[in-house]
């Protein structure tokens, strides 16, 4: 049997696998290979280990600041994998973390912490009055009013206390003057408001450089080189004060100032808070249409010019304030449409629309929630989706998503819900199915991924181009099997559009992995090569594409197509072990046995572990008759797979060849006991037991095999089979009649219940059957065959000719039917022509012991005895233990006149058959003729105990005892 044929469409995991083991860095090299499978398990491994080794010197902390802002990968990495599956507790490695929100937050930290008890919380605590005395006497502060100003204003936050030690140290004089004062008001002291409006601008960036604060400052009609003081610009300005950090070559406000400032902005002014992020949002926007021009069609450009006025029209409550028209020039439009990849393939854009994106959720902008959608889907599919994850995971870090009061109640509540398809869009949008344990383990629970996938898809009809193709394809994955035929047709119409020559891998994949795959998934092949030949056209060297439809065509029986497609395959990709195999599986069905086990040899040969490849070489091997081979090759696919039943199927098929039926049978068993299913290793057990001669133990693992598969019609008649086998005729009868019912054009089961009818003496019934198998295969040499001896024992004898003719004809070299078909000739005093069909079958089955006896017969009845004799001599060489041949042979020498010599065949038939009353009686003529009375006597009365009747009869009149008959003890016997 051979073994995935053919093997899988290539599907993305396949061809990294292919890739690992042919690739010179990674073939056989399984260190590398596991790396690469299962990158994060084991360079954790490997850092744990790195880790291990310093803290055996000296103690080892971790500091992880600001953790609210890492990714929710780098959280479940954390959790799962450097925590969860290491022992760093029994080590002097400690690992500080720092942040917004609890660990504990999470399902999958609650669950390590019951499991292991790792985390220690340590919530941040504020200083009470005395502490905060006792720190500002340290830092020259001492004044008891003063004191008690400080602590009202700061409540004993250690980040606002330490604020003022800087400032007190720069010689700064700090009002405290009124103890009720907001901290953002302490903070501002000494600034004049425009001052204040430049930090609160800032605070609104999550970065800034000079060109944005220009920007931003313009945008006000502020002046950018006088605005801050007489000495410094905006932006060297902001750069001076303490709360104003450079992070990764950025100036950004530190987390708790930006908090405050913003957050004294909104309160202030929400629709100026709004204004500016909306300002930010257009900044940002112009800065990725730079890098890739939007495209000039119709559609795009009254979506453009829609969204400007509405941009306006939401943000602003006063006139407008524009761009000055040299601050940042517009590009324009992309008269030639780029390819839909173009954007997000270009780092700068991707950066720029993700900016863009999170400050446009800042605003009340009633499409940005649509835009974000579009964004999702068309990043993930190209797998740029940091795109949507940046912008997201910085507002999330910001405060709780379902509280945070700075977004605007629609956002907020679009974003808590599509939460799930953000952070897990791989588990969430892609991957079938949903594994829904993941998912809870990063925190999200099953009504809550459906919400954001109803949520997500909700925006489908809205969507254009890449966008919408991608949430077809997600939405194909994620509804009723009964719709996704209707979802993929529509995938597949908004696909086409988007290719395009100039990005060929592009449109070559969409076609072959995204299309192509899920027809051929739906079963709709045809559909599927038909995708498979769109991706070959953009890109006719694409070896995946050549495999995927060799698999298609395949399916559909094209055989001699799927190899020329494996062909391509490999001319493109030498090293392709799939395409290698899947080729020797094609021309093995094709009966090009030897061209199939080399291409399965250079599958072997480009991977060595691949056991598929193995198991099907054992098959090619097996049919060339090179046993022993194939035998080892089924060896060394179980050794790579152990599990592989169908090569422990096949193993015992080559060891049941051998001879070797025991452990023919102890395979069988292997593969039952992985596979309990397989029908396969059920039928090849029972034939070895067959075999062996346990048939009971047969017909009981026949009836498992039935229970497994009871509308397997070909169980039932090999049950029959093993029920005529153990004499149970009845009831194979009954299993044939199973067969039949299940599959009525079945004609080895109509052939084997003619058999058992004919058994069982129901002629009539046989040969009704045997009509029945002929109908079905008009050539079934072997129902003709018997369809004439059951015939002959109709008394049809004509008719029995006639079938034995339609064996012959069919099958010249039907031994058998010619031998048969001899005795029929006989019967019917056609002695000639029987000699003929005696020689046929003999010349044929020169050691067919059978047809020399009735050939010696038919010779002797013409009276050409010597022949006869010869005739026996064959049948008793090819046979020694034959007695009727002996017997003949014995009949022939008497009527020879060679007495001792009949006397002596006689003797051998009778010592191989001491019941044989016909070479008694024959034996007794033979010492009458002598006149050896004693002899006559005595081997006439053991053929007369043994048929009484007959031979008191024939002896009255057999003139071959006349010379004996007045002898009173031959009177005596004769007339008892």
């Amino acid at each position: 049997m051979l073994r995935n044929a053919p093997q899988a469409i290539a599907s993305g995991k396949e061809r990294v696998e292919s890739l690992l083991q042919q690739h010179p860095a990674t073939k056989g090299k399984q260190d590398i290979q596991s790396l690469v499978r299962e990158p994060l398990l084991r360079l954790t491994e490997a850092f744990v280990q790195g880790l291990i080794q310093k803290a055996n010197q000296r103690p080892v902390v971790l500091l992880l600041d600001t953790y609210e802002k890492a990714p929710s990968q780098l959280d479940l990495w954390l959790c799962n994998y450097l925590l969860g599956n290491s022992q760093l507790q029994s080590y002097p490695i400690r690992l500080v973390v720092a942040g917004r929100q609890s660990l504990l937050k999470t399902q999958y930290w609650r669950k390590l912490q019951q499991d292991r008890n790792l985390v220690y919380q340590q919530p941040l605590e504020r200083f009470d009055q005395p502490q905060t005395r006792e720190y500002l006497q340290q830092i020259g502060i001492t004044e008891s009013e003063q004191v008690e100003d400080i602590y009202q204003v700061t409540r004993g936050l250690p980040y606002y206390l330490d604020w003022i030690r800087k400032e007190t140290a720069t010689g700064r004089e700090l009002n405290f003057s009124q103890g009720n004062q907001e901290i953002v008001e302490l903070l501002l002291q000494g600034l004049n408001s425009t001052q204040k409006q430049l930090l609160q601008l800032a605070a609104c960036c999550r970065w800034f450089d000079k060109a944005l604060i220009q920007q931003l400052l313009n945008a006000q009609n502020l002046d950018f080189d006088s605005t801050a003081d007489d000495t410094d610009n905006g932006f060297d300005w902001l750069t001076k004060q303490d709360f104003v950090e450079l992070v990764q070559h950025c100036y950004r406000l530190d987390d708790v100032a930006r908090d405050v400032f913003r957050l004294s902005l909104w309160q202030e002014d929400r629709e100026q808070f709004y204004q500016i992020h909306g300002l930010l949002a257009d900044y940002f926007e112009e800065l990725a249409h730079r890098e890739v021009p939007p495209d000039l069609d119709v559609g795009a450009f009254a979506q453009h010019g829609a969204l400007a006025a509405q941009h306006l029209g939401d943000n602003l409550s006063e006139k407008p304030k524009v761009y000055t028209p040299n601050a940042l020039p517009f590009q324009g439009f992309n008269t030639h449409p780029s390819p839909p990849t173009e954007p997000y393939n270009h780092p700068d854009w991707r950066s720029n629309t993700a900016e863009y994106l999170y400050h446009a959720l800042f605003t009340r902008r009633r499409n940005i929630q649509l835009t974000f959608i579009s964004h999702l889907f068309a990043s993930r599919y190209l797998g740029k989706y940091e795109v949507v994850k940046i912008p997201f995971q910085a507002i999330s870090a910001e405060a709780e998503l379902k509280d945070y009061q700075l977004l605007n109640s629609t956002n907020r509540q679009f974003l808590t819900t599509i939460q799930p398809a953000v952070e897990s869009s791989w588990e969430v949008l892609v991957q079938e199915p949903i594994n829904w344990e993941s998912l809870a383990n990063s925190g999200f629970s099953e009504s809550q991924v459906k919400a954001a996938l109803h949520k997500c898809f909700s925006y489908t009809a809205s969507l254009e181009g890449l966008a919408k193709f991608a949430a077809l394809s997600y939405q194909l994955r994620r509804c009723l099997e009964l719709q996704c035929l209707d979802w993929l047709q529509q995938a597949k119409l908004r696909g086409e559009p988007i290719t395009t020559p100039a990005e060929s891998e592009f449109s070559s994949k969409l076609f072959l992995f995204t299309v192509g795959n899920e027809f051929y998934e739906l079963g709709k092949i045809e559909d599927a090569i038909a995708r498979y030949n769109q991706a070959i056209e953009f890109n006719p060297d694409y070896d995946a594409a050549w495999y995927n439809r060799g698999v298609a065509l395949y399916d559909l029986g094209k055989i001699e197509e799927a190899v020329a497609s494996y062909d391509k395959a490999v001319e493109f990709n030498p090293d392709y072990e799939q395409a290698w195999n899947n080729r020797g599986i094609a021309l093995y069905s094709l009966g090009k046995i030897e061209e199939a086990l080399a291409s399965y040899d250079q599958a072997i040969e480009f991977n060595p572990n691949n056991d598929a490849a193995w198991n099907n070489r054992g098959v090619a091997l097996y049919d060339l008759g090179k046993i022993e081979e194939a035998l080892a090759s089924y060896e060394q696919a179980i050794e790579l797979k152990p599990d592989d039943e169908q090569a422990w199927n096949n193993r015992g098929n080559a060891l049941y060849n051998l001879g070797k039926i025991e452990e023919a049978i102890a395979s069988y068993d292997q593969a039952i006991e992985f596979n309990p299913n397989n029908d396969a290793a059920w039928y090849n057990r029972v034939v070895a037991l067959q075999n062996l001669g346990k048939l009971e133990e047969a017909s009981a693992s026949y009836e498992q095999a039935i229970e497994l598969k009871p509308n397997d019609d070909q169980a039932w008649n090999n049950q029959g089979l093993a029920l005529y086998n153990l004499g149970k005729i009845e009831e194979a009868v009954a299993s044939y009649d199973k067969a039949i019912e299940l599959k009525p054009d079945d004609e080895q089961a109509w052939y084997n219940r003619g058999v058992a009818l004919k058994n069982l003496g129901r002629v009539e019934e046989a040969v009704a059957s045997y009509d029945q198998a002929i109908e079905l295969k008009p050539d079934y040499d072997a129902a003709w065959n018997n369809r004439g001896l059951a015939l002959v024992e109709l008394g049809r004898v004509e008719e029995a000719v006639a079938s034995y003719n339609q064996a012959t004809e069919f099958k010249p070299d039907l031994h058998q039917a010619w031998y048969n078909r001899g005795n029929a000739l006989y019967n019917l005093g056609k002695v000639e022509e029987a000699v003929a069909s005696y020689t046929q079958a003999i010349e044929l089955k020169p050691d067919y012991d059978a047809a020399w006896n009735n050939l010696g017969i038919t010779l002797y009845n013409l009276g050409k005895i010597e022949e006869a004799i010869t005739s026996y001599d064959q049948a008793i060489k090819y046979k020694p233990d034959y007695n009727a041949a002996w017997n003949n042979r014995g009949a022939a020498l008497y009527k020879l006149g060679r007495i001792e010599e009949a006397v002596a065949s006689y003797d051998q038939a009778i010592e191989l058959k001491p019941d044989l009353h016909q070479a008694w009686y024959l034996k007794a003529c033979c010492y009458g003729l002598q006149n050896n009375i004693d002899l006559a006597i005595e081997n006439l009365q053991q053929a007369i105990q043994l048929n009484p009747d007959k031979y008191r009869d024939m002896a009255k009149t057999d003139s071959d005892f006349d010379n004996i008959r007045s002898d009173t003890r031959f009177q005596a016997m004769l007339f008892k």
